[in-house]
């Protein structure tokens, strides 16, 4: 096989197609005969078109798929590798922000007890003091607990952590119908099975030009 596909002069034809084709004018029943042979002539110039170029098309791709199969067998391992390293990281850090966050929990709820007790005692101190109304008002007011945040302790990794943000339906009757999509697919297939026998509320099948 060499480099160079020559493509024998009459396919030079097939490069004046489109421009034969916008300049046909179907008025009679002669140009519309005179329009189906000419169709009819373009599948002959698409075979010989075919015959000059697939066989060099095959060669080509055989090449190529041979060519990448044997780069996968090199460049498959080390994603996988990747992929794996990924995954025990990102299992680390999830691991590690439980924990962070339980102990934020934990904290807090020392510093709650702690607050509620320090209440407590200054309320029994304005009582036996003789401060009934204090102690009440003491009593009275919410118990405030500064807020507990903990640094992460994970370090700052070079290797990128897939963290891809998705989404779940949680009630499908709240969902605007803008974000609701049609099933063309399903809706094509109906069409070219049943063509018009089959109404569908707010569809309409037809036939459109190939």
């Amino acid at each position: 096989m060499t480099n160079a596909i020559a493509i024998p002069e009459k396919n030079d034809k097939a490069l004046t197609a489109v421009d034969q084709a916008r300049a046909l004018v179907i008025k009679t029943n002669d140009d519309f005969t005179a329009a189906d042979q000419f169709s009819m002539s373009l599948k002959g110039l698409e075979k010989e078109v075919d015959a000059a170029y697939d066989e060099h098309i095959s060669a080509a791709f055989a090449a190529h798929k041979s060519l990448v199969a044997k780069k996968k067998i090199y460049a498959a391992p080390i994603e996988e590798a990747r992929k794996i390293i990924r995954s025990k990281m990102g299992a680390y850090q999830d691991e590690q922000e439980a924990l962070r966050v339980k102990e934020e929990a934990r904290l807090r709820e020392i510093a709650r007890k702690e607050a509620e007790e320090a209440a407590l005692n200054a309320a029994i101190e304005a009582e036996q003091s003789g401060d009934k109304d204090g102690a009440s008002a003491i009593m009275a007011e919410p118990v405030i607990v500064a807020p507990v945040v903990l640094s992460k302790s994970v370090p700052k990794a070079s290797t990128s952590i897939p963290r891809p943000w998705t989404f779940r339906v949680v009630n499908l009757a709240l969902v605007p119908r803008s974000y609701l999509m049609l099933d063309e697919v399903k809706l094509g297939k109906q069409a070219r099975a049943t063509q018009d026998t089959i109404k569908i509320q707010g569809i309409e099948f037809y036939q459109r030009p190939a």
